[in-house]
């Protein structure tokens, strides 16, 4: 299994994501996504969008883990079912709807379907592409957190967990 983590040069969170990766045995490989100010992007279509790059560049050979530049791992992870798309990351959920495309597993033989249905839809947001087009098992509660930060999509300070290395926070 290869784990991907989508980033963006401005990235405040990447090195504590990776250095979590690599203190759990794994060896993610960084993909440079788009920026939503530096590229110009909508807010809301910018993880979409950077899906959409990675999933055209995939070589097919394996399966993945894509994860957001702002995860730290609660534990390995281990995916109960194989033969399914398996959310193993998110921020909330309620009866209908779950929020956070933090961390998700894709078995190698759905990937030319993702990259399908990727291309053929219009950006959005990616929440709502996972729910309307994709079949996944949940995890029922997530194994990430999200490393507290500055959000260029919300322009505030996250919730998420403190962090344990270098970065100060602003209060």
């Amino acid at each position: 299994m290869k784990i991907y983590i989508i980033t963006y040069k401005e990235s405040t969170t990447i090195n504590e994501c990776v250095a979590r990766y690599k203190e759990l045995g794994y060896n993610p490989i960084i993909f440079m996504g788009k920026s939503i100010k530096k590229d110009n992007i909508p807010f809301n279509h910018v993880v979409f969008i950077n899906y959409l790059d990675l999933f055209n560049s995939l070589n097919y050979d394996d399966d993945i883990c894509i994860s957001e530049d702002d995860v730290y791992l609660k534990e390995k992870i281990i995916i109960k079912d194989k033969d399914q798309i398996n959310w193993l990351g998110y921020w909330n959920k309620t009866k209908s709807y779950i929020m956070g495309s933090m961390l998700l597993y894709y078995p190698k033989e759905y990937l030319q379907h993702v990259k399908r249905q990727l291309n053929g839809k219009q950006p959005q947001h990616l929440d709502s592409f996972l729910h309307k087009y994709l079949d996944y098992i949940l995890r029922p509660t997530p194994i990430c957190l999200e490393i507290k930060h500055h959000s260029v999509i919300l322009e505030e300070y996250t919730k998420g967990k403190e962090s344990i290395r270098t970065h100060k926070y602003i209060k």
